[in-house]
């Protein structure tokens, strides 16, 4: 007759033969084995484990996470992803917590722009995350790179679904100085006023225009009517005449400095250049509107602060000469 699992048994006031047997079985325990959202632990729930052995519990985070945590009897383990119990003596308790993987894009841009957000960006597995570029007044995108491949000159950009790290990186380029040869105007004095307009000059101080007339049309002279326009009027001008130009030619070399140095971002017009007419046809007028578009006034060089840049021949109606 079982007496249960006594660790002693009397027999009393003995009067009869008697029998007692014991039997034995090896200890047990539990460790309870829990995981948070987005993971799981293997085993979980309640494991038994017999006394000195051992038990091992693999935590894997689902797609998009990672382990965050992993606390053995409420003490971290840091983020394991497998946790070995070795000779087991008592219960136990495991807990593994997840956190949704991160990525970091790095934005850098070059001077001249901005690129919004910038710096090292976080972004969470599977999202996209998008970047807008911007250039500062006098400059142009160049090149956005992605990982270090061209996107080509783009304004905005969109990483989409991310998974991995990235960065992404805008180039700016400063727009051109650029001159503009306005449409000449003809006076009833048979004069010919040509406006010069101008754009992103950055802190010149001298500049040159060389204009070659067609002499079937304009009277050769040594020295023009020149008026500045603000801002080469507050600039102070210093007109000189080059002597470079041979005398057979009909050139125009007008070449000044400023004692005070300018700058042109937005477009503006910087000078004007009376030139006088010959009579063609017994109108001036006539035959210089005729031939406006054709051949009588080409633009053939133009400098800044002394460095030249020859061009295509430009005619006078709205050309654009652009000096890099």
């Amino acid at each position: 007759v079982s007496v249960g699992a006594v660790s002693s048994y009397t027999f009393e006031n003995v009067t009869q033969d008697h029998t007692i047997h014991a039997s034995f079985v090896i200890k047990t325990y539990t460790i309870t084995a829990t995981a948070g959202a987005n993971g799981t632990i293997t085993p979980s729930g309640e494991a038994v484990v017999e006394h000195g052995q051992s038990q091992q519990f693999t935590i894997t985070p689902d797609k998009g996470y990672r382990i965050s945590d992993v606390l053995v009897n409420g003490v971290s383990v840091g983020a394991v992803s497998s946790y070995t119990f070795e000779n087991v003596t008592q219960d136990h308790t495991i807990h593994a917590s997840f956190v949704i993987r991160t990525y970091t894009i790095t934005a850098t841009a070059s001077s001249g722009g901005s690129i919004i957000p910038s710096g090292e960006i976080v972004v969470k597995h599977g999202s996209e995350k998008a970047f807008s570029i911007t250039p500062n007044t006098g400059f142009d995108i160049q090149d956005v790179l992605v990982n270090g491949t061209s996107q080509g000159p783009v304004e905005s950009y969109v990483f989409s679904e991310v998974v991995q790290n990235h960065y992404i990186h805008a180039l700016f380029a400063r727009q051109p100085a650029t001159l503009i040869i306005r449409d000449a105007v003809v006076s009833a004095d048979d004069e010919v006023s040509i406006t010069v307009g101008a754009r992103n000059i950055y802190e010149t101080v001298g500049m040159t225009l060389v204009i070659e007339l067609d002499p079937t049309f304009f009277e050769k002279a040594q020295q023009y009517v020149v008026k500045f326009l603000s801002p080469l009027e507050e600039a102070e001008p210093v007109v000189v005449w080059s002597n470079k130009i041979p005398e057979e030619t009909y050139v125009i070399d007008l070449s000044f400095g400023l004692k005070n140095s300018v700058q042109i971002l937005d477009e503006i017009d910087i000078l004007r250049l009376t030139i006088r007419t010959k009579e063609v046809s017994g109108s001036t007028a006539l035959s210089f509107s005729q031939y406006l578009t054709t051949t009588n006034v080409v633009v053939e060089t133009a400098v800044l602060d002394g460095s030249y840049k020859e061009i295509e021949p430009l005619l006078l109606t709205n050309g654009v000469i652009t000096i890099q």
